[in-house]
């Protein structure tokens, strides 16, 4: 494993790639879920700001009948209820949300959809309050392609016996944030009045049958490293600097 985790520390240049399989008929998300319980172990991968962190982590998981429940380093991350047309994801943290799969999906179609942040702050200045500022995050999943391998770095994930396919989901999240000033201070503040909402962020979820997650690619495009705005949407040409998080599973097949 000291062998991976070097590799990734010292290498510069992303390379991820995956052959697709055929079929155009309905896959059961459910069955990209592990089927077992198990313990898998993950490098969580991040570049930015020129700086290159790995860090090494164990998922627990626990699996009943229809209920998954996965803890990170012994903390309880997130329970996941199998219904008839849907899963439930209920994700722990300091505030918990909860998320929503659809079960029998075809290719381009729409997995999940939700709010992954929803909140509201006060805004002061010393201790007078002048207004609001509230954020949101609306995430959209939809099944991209089914895969019979992906490699990344040294990693290289694949249906090793013909019945372990890969998922791969395109998420798109979008971020916006509207403040509101009270009218007596507008002019006197320095917040900005009014909603802003970002470029559209993408990133990847790869799901191995029976399995579950094997890896999470999260790569921006910046287009601005003065202001740090980034736009996936943009001509990869356009993109000046390179950041990024990957979560990658170390696969024992």
């Amino acid at each position: 494993m000291k062998q991976y985790l070097i590799a990734i520390t010292l290498m510069l240049v992303v390379n991820g790639c995956g052959s697709e399989s055929g079929g155009s008929s309905s896959i059961d998300i459910a069955e990209y879920l592990p089927s077992t319980s198990l313990n898998k172990q993950y490098t969580d991968v991040i570049k930015l700001n020129g700086d290159l962190n790995s860090t090494p982590y164990i998922e627990s998981i626990v699996v009943e009948p229809n209920r998954i429940m996965t803890k990170e380093d012994a903390i309880l991350k997130s329970i996941a209820t199998i219904d008839n047309d849907e899963i439930d994801m209920i994700l722990i943290g300091d505030v918990n949300s909860s998320k929503v799969y659809k079960r029998n999906v075809f290719k381009g179609d729409e997995v999940s959809h939700y709010k992954s942040v929803n909140e509201s702050v006060e805004l002061s200045v010393g201790t007078q309050v002048v207004g609001e500022k509230h954020t949101e995050v609306v995430e959209s999943c939809t099944l991209d392609s089914i895969l019979n391998n992906y490699e990344i770095y040294f990693y290289e994930y694949k249906n090793y016996d013909g019945q372990h396919d890969i998922i791969k989901l395109k998420c798109v999240s979008n971020k916006s944030v509207n403040t509101i000033i009270d009218a007596e201070y507008i002019n006197t503040v320095a917040y900005e009045n009014g909603l802003v909402t970002s470029k559209d962020n993408i990133s990847y979820v790869y799901l191995q049958k029976g399995l579950g997650i094997i890896a999470t690619i999260d790569n921006d495009c910046l287009v601005d490293i003065t202001d740090n705005i980034i736009d996936d949407t943009a001509n990869e040409n356009k993109c000046i600097g390179e950041q990024y998080h990957h979560i990658l599973y170390y696969p024992e097949y």
